[in-house]
C-alpha cells in the first residue's frame, strides 16, 4: 500500500470515487484542473497495486491549509482507510500549521473521524452545500493527532 502526490494519470480514478461517494461531486474538467493547473494544491492518493483506495485533496498556502476533500472508495470504507490517509497527510505538517476543512452535517463518520484527529468545531455555514445542507467548519492547529486510545474509546462510544 502506497501514499503518495496525486498525478494527472490518478483522474479517472479519483473521479469514480468522487461520483460514488459524495452527492454533488465534482466534475472530471475540475479534478484534472486541480490536478494540472492549480498552483497551491496538494493531493495525495492511498492505493494497492490493483486500485486506487482513497485520496485527499487541499490547498496549502505557507502554514494555512483547507482540506476540500477527503474520500475512500465504497468498497473500502469502514476499514481504517480514511483513518491512514489523515494520518498520512497531517504527518506532513508542523505545529505551526492550521488546517480547516467543511464537513456536512448528515456526515457523521466523517465527523467522528475529524474530532477524533483533533479537529473541532468553530462554525456552521447555513446552506453551504447545492442541496441546502448545512456545512460545519473545523479547524486543527499542527499535526499533533490525539493518542491512539483516546481515539478507539470515543470510536466505542459512538
Amino acid at each position: 500500500m502506497q501514499f503518495r502526490k496525486a498525478v494527472i494519470q490518478d483522474v479517472d480514478a479519483i473521479w469514480e470515487i468522487e461520483k460514488s461517494v459524495f452527492p454533488s461531486p465534482w466534475s472530471r474538467e475540475q479534478l484534472a484542473h486541480e490536478l494540472v493547473v492549480n498552483p497551491i494544491t496538494g493531493h495525495w492518493v492511498l492505493d494497492d497495486e490493483n486500485s486506487m483506495i482513497g485520496y485527499i485533496m487541499s490547498y496549502i498556502v505557507h502554514y494555512e491549509v483547507q482540506i476540500i476533500n477527503i474520500a475512500v472508495r465504497l468498497s473500502c470504507q469502514y476499514r481504517g482507510y480514511g483513518k491512514r490517509i489523515l494520518s498520512e497527510f497531517l504527518s506532513q505538517f508542523d505545529k505551526k500549521t492550521y488546517l480547516f476543512l467543511e464537513v456536512r452535517e448528515s456526515n457523521l463518520p466523517a465527523y467522528q473521524l475529524y474530532s477524533n484527529f483533533g479537529f473541532e468545531q468553530i462554525e456552521i455555514r447555513r446552506k453551504y452545500y447545492h442541496d441546502g445542507e448545512d456545512a460545519i467548519v473545523m479547524v486543527k492547529m499542527g499535526n499533533k493527532v490525539p493518542m491512539i486510545e483516546k481515539i478507539e474509546k470515543q470510536n466505542m462510544s459512538f
